[in-house]
């Protein structure tokens, strides 16, 4: 199972490699996606559910629906914007992590996008300036 759990993620990490601000790292004992710094997207440390921040209501939708299941650490109350999509529905953890990931660059701060405006800007000059010689 584990192993399953971990394909399945792995192309989640393909999924998202290419895009500008996004970065792995650690989180609740588990390695996970980041856009900017904050979490997104990561893989349970017992690799059976994949760990997604979203939208509270739509959190509220998947929890009413049973695709997910409340995010709870230690004694606290489930996190409100954070939900567990058990491995049985792999199949759409790529589709999920994607609105996870829509989520995160809505919630970006505004340096989030001048820092992807700059490279952009910096490549394209870069590419004004002609072959090297």
């Amino acid at each position: 199972m584990a192993e399953e759990a971990e394909d399945a993620f792995d192309d989640i990490r393909l999924d998202f490699a290419a895009e500008a601000g996004v970065a792995e790292g650690r989180m609740f004992r588990t390695e996970g996606l980041t856009y900017h710094g904050k979490f997104f997207v990561a893989l349970s440390h017992d690799k059976e559910t994949m760990l997604v921040k979203l939208p509270e209501a739509r959190v509220s939708e998947l929890l009413a629906d049973s695709s997910g299941l409340p995010f709870v650490t230690g004694d606290r109350a489930p996190m409100r914007e954070w939900a567990l999509i058990p491995l049985t529905l792999a199949d759409r953890w790529s589709a999920i992590a994607a609105e996870a990931f829509a989520f995160a660059k809505a919630n970006a701060g505004p340096d989030a996008g001048a820092a992807e405006d700059d490279d952009a800007d910096e490549a394209d000059e870069d590419a004004d300036e002609g072959p090297i010689s």
